[in-house]
Parts: structure tokens; C-alpha cells; sequence
């Protein structure tokens, strides 16, 4: 999986192994799977306990259900051993995202 999606205050940027998911102010980075079913190709973010599943849509769109909690974190601040990280969560609605 490959590209960035949005929607809803929700990102999500993948990469190879992971995908970088913000929800408002909070951000993480974790694993997700990627499973191709017989009537559909579903992507799985794996977010803590709480796995959230997503559907690819014929036109692009990712398309899921439900809400996401995303416990990350945010920078506050940089000083001179790099930058300072504060815990940050945040709640959004998992719906239809589209490609950025």
C-alpha cells in the first residue's frame, strides 16, 4: 500500500510497513496488513488492541465504519538533544478517505 488519504479530520500516509495516522493533533505510526478476499481488498491498520478496517473502493476511496482513537504524540517543543514530545489523543470518525 502506497499514498496518503484523508477525510473527515483522519490521515493516513502509508509506507511499506506502516502508516502514519493523524487524527487532529495526534499522531502515530504503526503497523498495518493488507488482505485481498475474494469480493474485496481490505486494509487492517493496526492500532493498539482495536484493529481498524478499511475497504479499497473501486474509484480509490478507502471506506471504513466506526470511529478511531489515536493515542500519539505532538512535538512542544526542540532543544538542543532534538525535539520534545508531549502525549496527545484524539477521536476520529473513520468514514470515506480519499487520495491526497
Amino acid at each position: 500500500m502506497a499514498g496518503s488519504f484523508a477525510g473527515g479530520g483522519l490521515q493516513l500516509e502509508f509506507h511499506p510497513t506502516a502508516v502514519v495516522i493523524d487524527c487532529g493533533d495526534a499522531h502515530v505510526l504503526r503497523p498495518y496488513a493488507v488482505e485481498n478476499l475474494a469480493d474485496r481488498l481490505r486494509i487492517t491498520l493496526r492500532n493498539g488492541d482495536v484493529p481498524v478496517a478499511l475497504t479499497v473502493q473501486g474509484n480509490g476511496t478507502l471506506a471504513g465504519m466506526g470511529t478511531i482513537d489515536v493515542a500519539g504524540r505532538v512535538v512542544t517543543a526542540v532543544n538542543d538533544s532534538g525535539p520534545v514530545f508531549a502525549p496527545k489523543s484524539a477521536r476520529c470518525p473513520v468514514g470515506a478517505l480519499t487520495p491526497q
